[in-house]
């Protein structure tokens, strides 16, 4: 064998010899107690919240990290996780796993569980997703995270959601509803109005991830029962609603379509369905934090809408 044939089979020789040792070392050092830590210690400094796991498993085509059992701990000492699953993924990119740094371009997680907590309110309000998927991709560690997720609520309905998330926690998602209880969101209002049935539509949300500073709502309820000040509405309602402020100072406005719907004020007077009315006003801050309702107008464009006696 020639000099050049020797030096080429040497290459490829010490390349194997290389890449087996990779092959071998890189999992232990993933299973590290070092790695652990610091994967603990990055999480409670972006989260506030403890992250646990069972153990981390890699995957090499492709690259990838499975973090076995993950759940990070709730505010409160004993109470249920703000967020659990069977199994998380992370798509390693190839470059910087070749030199023991991990950069993480994509996140899947399926069956996951999140208890999204409104702590600012009196009592706290939880909303509970279920069977969570999502998958979250960055195109560099200083880019912003695009979202794709779908899930149910667990006093019912579903709802999917896409969009962006910046490193400093600022969201900007559109979310679509479908068939979600109204009982998922009556922990928010003032003790004056009721509000049940089954929503579908859309949101928009804009802000700190912990509470959005702008909400955009364009609603329609199927079987609605709504209480605003003195008007109670029963039947198909179409909502219209803009948000705006921190979870403690909220104000906004509201307009309802109750064209289809039966309207009663009071006891004197009633509007059948069929017959064309709106109900509009203003969100304000109520006790607790809650949304309270305010300058409530009707508007009946039906004169045939009659009086009861």
């Amino acid at each position: 064998m020639n000099r050049p044939a020797r030096a080429a089979l040497g290459v490829v020789l010490l390349g194997i010899f290389a890449l087996a040792a990779l092959v071998w070392l890189l999992p232990r050092w993933i299973a590290s107690d070092g790695v652990r830590a610091r994967i603990a210690s990055a999480a409670a400094d972006a989260l506030g919240r403890e992250l646990r796991f069972e153990r981390l498993e890699l995957r090499w085509l492709p690259p990838e990290l499975a973090m076995i059992a993950p759940a990070i701990a709730a505010s409160t000492p004993g109470a249920l996780p703000l967020a659990q699953a069977p199994r998380l993924s992370l798509h390693v990119t190839a470059r910087p796993l070749l030199s023991r740094r991990l950069w993480i371009d994509r996140l899947v997680v399926e069956g996951a569980t999140l208890r999204l907590e409104a702590g600012a309110l009196e009592p706290a309000v939880v909303v509970e997703l279920r069977e969570l998927a999502a998958t979250l991709c960055s195109e560099s560690p200083e880019a912003p995270v695009r979202i794709e997720a779908s899930f149910e609520l667990a006093r019912g309905g579903r709802a999917t959601a896409r969009g962006s998330a910046t490193r400093a926690g600022e969201i900007d998602l559109d979310v679509t509803l479908e068939d979600v209880a109204l009982a998922n969101v009556t922990g928010f209002l003032d003790a004056g109005a009721r509000l049940a049935g089954a929503v579908s539509g859309s949101l928009a949300l804009a802000g700190p991830a912990q509470s959005p500073s702008r909400i955009s709502a364009r609603l329609a309820l199927a079987d609605g029962d709504v209480q605003l000040d003195a008007i109670a509405l029963r039947g198909p309602l179409r909502i219209e609603a803009d948000l705006a402020g921190s979870l403690a100072a909220r104000s906004g406005s509201f307009v309802v379509d109750a064209t289809r719907a039966e309207l009663v004020l009071g006891r004197s007077y009633r509007k059948p369905p069929g017959a064309p009315a709106t109900v509009s006003g203003r969100f304000v801050g109520g006790r607790g934090g809650a949304l309270g309702v305010d300058d409530v107008k009707l508007r009946v464009g039906d004169p045939g809408a009659r009086q009861r006696g």
